[in-house]
């Protein structure tokens, strides 16, 4: 009878170890395994921002890309305006101690013949005349008395090169502007060379002699008038 309690307590306290051996490795195999989940998702979140992230360069590479294009096509389709315009002239504008490069565009006219007046390489600006409501209205009437041969209009845009650009804005467009004033050039004999700034003026030259023409289109220019009287 001993002998079989011993058996049975020895018995149950085997049966009591084994099960606190199995319990005690349910929670370490449990802990061990939430770390890794842990790890597990922190690379999930890591590889989604790096995605995430990503996808947003790659965004702003393609709307960069499509401002280029669009950009590009804008130039292209101003150039096509021009395009029917060729550049009769290239030369320079020699104003207040700069020679700013220019390329003068043909409107057509039966006056396309006086660009034959126009020296090799550079004009030079000698006086200016004031774009005031009378004066204009004059300058205007003697224009419309004129045989239609007798002058021509061009249109003046920036010549090729780096900075002739901005130099033609600047030194140009921006200066006549600014003096309210046409510059004057004086050519061969009897002949003149008006450069108007942009404005109603010009633009209602254009509009009357080359409706065609979109001059709000255009970047900057300038209006020129060959003349001979």
């Amino acid at each position: 009878g001993a002998g079989a309690g011993a058996g049975a307590g020895a018995g149950a306290g085997a049966g009591d170890a084994e099960s606190e051996g199995k319990a005690a490795e349910v929670p370490a195999t449990s802990t061990q395994s939430k770390p890794a989940e842990a790890a597990e998702g922190t690379e999930d979140k890591g590889a989604h921002d790096e995605k995430e992230v990503k996808m947003k360069v790659e965004a702003k590479v393609e709307v960069k890309e499509e401002k280029e294009v669009k950009k590009e096509e804008e130039k292209e389709s101003k150039e096509d305006g021009l395009s029917r315009y060729p550049v009769v002239w290239p030369g320079a504008v020699a104003i207040k101690g700069a020679a700013v490069p220019i390329r003068l565009h043909g409107l057509g006219g039966e006056g396309h013949g006086l660009v034959s007046l126009l020296p090799g390489e550079k004009v030079t600006v000698t006086r200016r005349m004031k774009l005031e409501a009378d004066q204009m209205k004059d300058f205007t009437a003697t224009l419309n008395s004129w045989k239609k041969e007798n002058f021509a209009m061009l249109l003046a845009t920036p010549g090729e090169g780096a900075g002739s650009r901005a130099q033609f804005d600047s030194q140009l467009v921006k200066y006549l502007i600014e003096r309210n004033a046409a510059g004057v050039v004086q050519l061969e004999g009897s002949a003149m060379m008006y450069m108007f700034p942009p404005g109603e003026l010009a633009g209602e030259y254009l509009q009357r002699s080359v409706p065609e023409l979109d001059a709000a289109s255009l970047d900057t220019y300038l209006l020129v008038v060959l003349a001979k009287g």
